[in-house]
This record gives C-alpha cells, structure tokens and sequence, in this order.
C-alpha cells in the first residue's frame, strides 16, 4: 500500500513538471539571445518565449528560437529543462505548432557553437545552449524568478 501511495505521488510530481513545460533545474543551460531587449528575463517569460506565444520582442524583432537538434549533445537537457519532455516530444510540440500555423518553426542546429553563431548573427535570436560551453557573456540572458 504505502508503495502504491509513493508511485504515485512521484508520478504525479514527474506529471506536473511535463504539464507546466519546465524542469527545475534552469541551472544546467544558458539563455543566450540577441537584441532581445533582455539581460534578464523572469523564468515565464522564458517559457512563454520556448512555448511559442511571443512573436515579437518589446523592440520590435521578430522572435526566433534557436534549439538544438537531434544530434546537438544538449538536446535532451533542453527539451527535459525547458519543455519538460524527451528531444522527440520536444520536436512534436513544434511541428504541432507549426502546422497549426500558430507559430514559426525553431531553427534546429547541430552544435552550440552553430547556436552561438547564428544568435551572433541574427537579431532577434534566442536560444538554449549547455552551461558548460564557453560563449560571448555579451549574448548571455539571466533568468530569474
């Protein structure tokens, strides 16, 4: 009995991390972005931008979510911090999104460092990279509660 009231209690918990789209532990990855018109950003906010529901920053850029791809190394730490999910469910929640025309899709890349430079080079860009990665601290977003 009391192992049944433990499972699902942790099963419950595991749920609610998924149905609120965050782990955590935002402590493992790096927001970086580029003319955003943030150095900080309150971790909704965050959320609500890798959710899809901002099209355009204060400034005026169009929003464009940078991620990284199925061979990225950091693919299964963002999609489990950020949207609370595998690298394949983070995938689906976009082409969901996508084809329900409600959003523009990611840019998926290979490599933080590929991360890096297209946020280097593209205003507007945001984008979740491995803490342990090196990167211009100019790009770096803090996020807080």
């Amino acid at each position: 009995m009391r192992a049944h009231i433990f499972i699902l209690i942790a099963f419950t918990l595991a749920l609610s991390n998924f149905v609120s789209g965050q782990s955590t532990d935002l402590n493992s990855v790096v927001i970086i972005g580029n003319s955003t018109g943030f150095s900080t950003m309150k971790k909704n906010t965050l959320i609500n931008v890798f959710k899809g529901r901002l099209d355009s920053w204060n400034n005026g850029n169009t929003v464009k979510i940078v991620l990284p791809s199925q061979k990225n190394e950091s693919s299964t730490l963002t999609a489990k911090v950020i949207y609370g999910t595998t690298v394949k469910g983070m995938q689906k929640f976009w082409l969901s999104l996508v084809f329900q025309g409600r959003a523009n899709p990611p840019v998926f890349l290979d490599s933080d460092e590929e991360i890096i430079r297209y946020i280097q080079k593209n205003p507007g860009s945001v984008g979740v990279i491995n803490k342990n990665n090196e990167y211009p601290k100019s790009l770096q977003i803090e996020v807080t509660n």
